[in-house]
């Protein structure tokens, strides 16, 4: 999910949607997840 302005209520799926995948916008097998404190960003590890 990406929240823009603090909005907390709303969001839009950027990874992870239509199921398993190969696409830029899918996961096929995630397997970590970090927190960047630095960029405030969710990194998302997948092997496919």
């Amino acid at each position: 999910m990406q929240w823009k302005n603090s909005d907390t209520t709303t969001g839009q799926v950027v990874a992870g949607g239509e199921g398993a995948g190969n696409g830029l916008h899918q996961l096929q097998y995630p397997t970590d997840v970090l927190i960047d404190k630095e960029t405030d960003s969710l990194i998302i590890c997948d092997q496919g």
